[in-house]
């Protein structure tokens, strides 16, 4: 079975007489410009025969350019190997970039590019790959990353904007993830309305693809409708066993949120419209920011960063937020230094196995104070005779099977 290639000027052309539905061809254009003539740029494919009999292989592949271009450029395949065009066998054309090189009539070098998506093996139609946005559904741009699903290791990721026109290709490899970053990939300049295509090369015609449409939203889709934020208990929080527990109070509205970034404002941690927050004890403790945010109904509020959308931020009502990892078990001492008695307060977050000493500046134990497992979120006061006991540096020790905590005190007469 043979494919042809040929080179349109100025049209791009995608046919079969294949009776599969055209997704399951196993090719696909347009094409970009990579010289700096006035040439044409649109790389278009047809074929004489079809993938979809259920037993048809791909055994050449044909590179002919059109009659409307010097036919005597050469081609430059996938695998970076250089022939002269004509027939080329399966073996030595894989899935990839393929590209036409000529010398033009003003002595110009041209590169004429399209992707190929070859299967060389028995046409049985497959279900496509499910592939999605990493933040958002439907996605809009700047996002972080496609995810996929490849059914085999030859798939590939291909951008298109909204005119056809051939932006990124990933490479073949079957990367299940692939990261856009407008500032490597369109030299810091906004990314455009589009689609993603992922093609897996299963044989079912050539490969199964799945399409994302990208719309790009600018700044504008927020507008600051003011609300001012109010943190409700003091800092530091702590991360206690279950979570980090916080509320702010504020304006409410239907779109408006507070949201906690950390401290860059580049990395969103959790948004509500209640207020009341509960964050994974996982935390890191740090210092965080609590803002207030407006947004529109179409605006995907998990990629609403300051950066992106800075419209959507007042940034002059914006809080700190400090979490620290807090002790299990709080003890204070009283009167500190101490004569005769002496008062230790505790509270307990743990129901365990508790024990509480007193031990000479020698390490040695000079009193037995309490042991057993203590009531939860009581207050606990001891009341400890120190009569009898010589003056100096002593140490308060309580030790617990996941914690151990002291405090020195001073006795005097």
């Amino acid at each position: 079975m043979k494919v042809f290639l040929t080179i349109f000027s100025l049209l791009f052309c995608l046919c079969t007489i294949c009776s599969a539905p055209e997704e399951h061809y196993n090719s696909h254009g347009p094409n970009e410009q990579l010289g700096t003539c006035s040439d044409p740029i649109d790389l278009g494919v047809q074929s004489t025969n079809s993938l979809c009999d259920g037993t048809a292989l791909l055994n050449d592949l044909w590179l002919n350019p059109s009659v409307l271009l010097p036919p005597d450029g050469v081609w430059t395949l996938p695998n970076g190997s250089i022939v002269p065009g004509g027939v080329v066998s399966h073996g030595t054309s894989p899935s990839g970039i393929y590209t036409y090189n000529y010398i033009n009539a003003e002595g110009c070098p041209v590169t004429i590019s399209m992707w190929l998506s070859i299967s060389t093996g028995p046409a049985e139609l497959f279900p496509s790959n499910d592939i999605e946005v990493s933040l958002s559904d439907p996605p809009f741009a700047p996002f972080d990353s496609l995810l996929g699903e490849p059914a085999s290791l030859g798939g590939s990721w291909i951008y298109f904007d909204s005119w056809d026109n051939l932006l990124l290709f990933s490479g073949i490899g079957g990367a299940t993830t692939w990261t856009l970053n407008p500032a490597d990939y369109f030299e810091g300049n906004p990314m455009v309305d589009g689609y993603v295509v992922y093609y897996s090369n299963d044989p079912a015609c050539g490969f199964s693809q799945d399409t994302i449409y990208i719309d790009v939203l600018e700044s504008s889709s927020c507008v600051v409708s003011g609300g001012t934020i109010t943190r409700n208990q003091p800092n530091p929080v702590c991360s206690d066993e279950d979570q980090v527990s916080f509320s702010v109070t504020g304006a409410q509205g239907q779109n408006l949120v507070w949201a906690v970034f950390d401290q860059s404002l580049q990395n969103l941690l959790a948004t509500n419209t209640t207020g009341i927050f509960n964050l994974p004890n996982n935390t890191p403790s740090g210092t965080y920011k609590i803002v207030h945010v407006a947004y529109e109904d179409d605006v995907p509020l998990g990629q609403v960063t300051p950066t992106n959308f800075p419209d959507c931020f007042d940034p002059s009502n914006v809080l700190n937020l400090v979490i620290i990892n807090c002790p299990g078990i709080s003890m204070a001492t009283f009167p500190n230094p101490a004569k005769e008695h002496m008062t230790v307060s505790m509270q307990f977050v743990d129901q365990e196995m508790t024990s509480l000493r007193l031990f000479d500046n020698t390490g040695r134990v000079v009193k037995d104070i309490f042991l057993g497992i203590p009531e939860v979120d009581l207050d606990y006061q001891f009341q400890v005779d120190l009569n009898g006991l010589p003056p100096g540096v002593y140490v308060f020790k309580v030790t617990t099977p996941s914690e151990v905590i002291t405090e020195k005190i001073i006795l005097s007469k």
